[in-house]
């Protein structure tokens, strides 16, 4: 009689990982990043990729959270740590060091 009296508590939905379609600029900002990670990751050079971002703290915070796998906009932000004005600056920045290496 317990399970009719009081109702099943709904199952909380997990967080969803993992980037899916660009829809808005930032989206396609990280998938830029991707991009070019999977490229240095290919060619072998991820550790001088390391020495570029090494001297931007901010820059080199997502590089380290980016390279471990594919996130979406959101989980990134938060993961940073930082305020969405550093966030999208330093993830431009980490693209075009990227692209540099």
């Amino acid at each position: 009689m317990d399970p009719l009296v009081r109702p099943a508590k709904p199952e909380p939905r997990p967080l969803q990982h993992g980037v899916k379609a660009p829809v808005l600029p930032i989206d396609f900002l990280i998938l830029d990043v991707y991009k070019e990670l999977g490229r240095l990751r290919d060619s072998g050079k991820m550790s001088a990729a390391l020495e570029a971002v090494a001297s931007f703290e901010k820059a080199r915070r997502l590089y380290v959270i980016m390279k471990e796998g594919k996130l979406d906009g959101n989980s990134l932000l938060s993961l940073s740590g930082l305020n969405p004005k550093d966030f999208d600056d330093n993830l431009e920045k980490l693209k075009f060091i990227l692209k540099k290496v």
